[in-house]
């Protein structure tokens, strides 16, 4: 039940966390100089106002966690190639306008959650070749237009939750592309069932995701290394629902 201004992080803090709260107003200039900072969880609070640019130029951040806010205004679009980026939660706030290529310079990121926003923009197939992406959420928002194949050869190589539900995409189903998502079809082997997705530098973050579970949205609190999912409901796809067989190796 903390409130108000939000407490500035202390010289040398790697892990700061003040979630599910109801810190209010925006992000205090002085976190730009928290080039030590790993994980910033300020996730389910009251904070509103733009997003600073400066929050995805910190050297070392690798967790980003500002989900079920009220931040407006665009996202970030100064990602760097030096980026530690490893999960970006921002679903649930008010963001619109469309993504940044930069993003694509983020090669350790495996978790960009940016469900249940204004965002409007295209697939962002330019996204397919990061190494280490897992899980991929753009449910409820603007997006649109066509999702053709992508010419990388082994498209999202490690994907297993792909949610883009409630836009306006449309054309043919892309079960031709979902078939190339290697991801999905080399899931661990049995023992790694009881292991979850966390962070690599602090195992008390612990990544989670919202998901659709028989028509109601329910948080996932954390993601078993097994989990696969794939909603694309509530577009304006068309075309032929082809036999299973027809869309396997």
């Amino acid at each position: 039940m903390l409130h108000g201004n939000l407490p500035n992080p202390f010289f040398g803090v790697t892990y700061f966390s003040v979630s599910n709260n109801k810190f209010s107003r925006d992000i205090s200039f002085l976190f730009c100089n928290g080039s030590s900072l790993v994980i910033l969880n300020l996730s389910h609070n009251n904070l509103s106002r733009p997003i600073p640019q400066y929050l995805v130029g910190l050297p070392n951040l690798s967790v980003l966690d500002l989900q079920m806010n009220g931040f407006f205004g665009t996202l970030p679009n100064n990602f760097s190639e030096s980026s530690a980026l490893q999960t970006f939660h921002f679903n649930s706030n008010r963001l619109k306008g469309s993504l940044s290529l930069s993003l694509a310079r983020c090669t350790q990121l495996e978790i960009f959650d940016i469900g249940h926003n204004k965002i409007r923009d295209t697939f962002p197939g330019w996204l397919d070749d990061l190494p280490e992406l897992q899980v991929l959420v753009l449910r409820e928002n603007k997006f649109y237009g066509a999702i053709s194949s992508s010419k990388t050869k082994h498209p999202f190589p490690k994907l297993k939750i792909f949610y883009i539900s409630n836009n306006h995409f449309n054309g043919s189903l892309p079960a031709t592309y979902i078939k190339q998502f290697e991801g999905m079809m080399k899931i661990d082997n049995v023992e790694a069932g009881s292991q979850y997705m966390e962070s690599k530098n602090y195992s008390r973050y612990k990544d989670s995701v919202m998901i659709t579970r028989k028509g109601y949205i329910v948080e996932l609190k954390r993601i078993l290394t097994i989990f696969a999912t794939i909603d694309l409901s509530n577009n304006r796809f068309d075309g032929e629902i082809k036999p299973l067989e027809s869309y396997m190796h």
